[in-house]
């Protein structure tokens, strides 16, 4: 069994750590490998640890519209994150060790097989961490690894206001300008797009939690938070994610 966490529309500073506190409890032998999923509400831009805030993101549009702008503890770029969207963080211990490559592939084949059962056949892992139908990207990932646990967590676009995308998020290549691509939003596609309409979120979720769970050998059978873990989640909060701090630093 792989415990499933269903948090639904969540504050983006709550959602992140949820997810760093999932990989502690892992780690301190409070809780078995374990799906978080979540929508943010409100909309927030999600930077990676490595990355300076004012070189990212428009930190003026953000403050102005009430856009937080939150650091997590995995790498990559930056990501713009709503309620129509399907987050997810899987953390788990393999019963052997793996590379960091391997969790990443993991949990992006599991994702390609989840669209294939919402009828997306084409999509495809891309680079070390995307998942892509074309040319365009519907998925990314992110981790981190501590002591042999991983954390992976990223977005699965089921719709998205690609308009609030552009405004909120600055391009990251110098070069884009001079590509097909020249913005954030326009390098991204959606289930709505590919599909016609965004399916059910509901469904979404049901067949992303049973691809995620079978990748570490499971299924996915739902759960709560335990006692330890909403004390770190407020402790977490307090140290980070509610602290700018954290998520401005430089």
């Amino acid at each position: 069994m792989v415990r499933l966490v269903d948090t639904d529309l969540g504050r983006p500073q709550l959602t992140a750590a949820i997810d760093e506190a999932l990989l502690g409890s892992l780690l301190a032998g409070h809780s078995a490998d374990t799906i978080h999923l979540y929508r943010r509400r409100p909309p927030s831009v999600s930077i990676g640890y490595f990355q300076t805030a004012a070189h990212v993101a428009d930190l003026e549009a953000c403050h102005r519209d009430g856009v937080p702008v939150v650091r997590r503890i995995s790498g990559g770029g930056a990501i713009f994150t709503d309620e129509r969207q399907l987050v997810y963080a899987l953390a788990f211990r393999p019963s052997e060790p793996i590379k960091a490559r391997e969790g990443l592939v993991l949990t992006c084949v599991a994702l390609v097989r989840a669209l294939g059962r919402l009828g997306i056949g084409d999509a495809k892992m891309s680079g070390i961490n995307d998942v892509v139908v074309g040319d365009a990207k519907v998925s990314g990932s992110a981790q981190v690894i501590r002591r042999g646990v991983h954390l992976v967590h990223g977005t699965l676009l089921v719709d998205v206001d690609k308009q609030a995308l552009a405004r909120y998020l600055l391009p990251q290549d110098i070069r884009a300008s001079s590509r097909d691509h020249p913005t954030p939003a326009a390098r991204v596609t959606t289930l709505a797009d590919i599909l016609g309409s965004p399916p059910p979120m509901d469904v979404v979720k049901a067949v992303v939690a049973k691809e995620l769970a079978g990748a570490v050998g499971g299924v996915p059978k739902p759960g709560h938070l335990n006692t330890w873990e909403m004390d770190e989640v407020d402790r977490l909060l307090g140290e980070r994610y509610e602290n700018d701090e954290w998520n401005l630093r430089r």
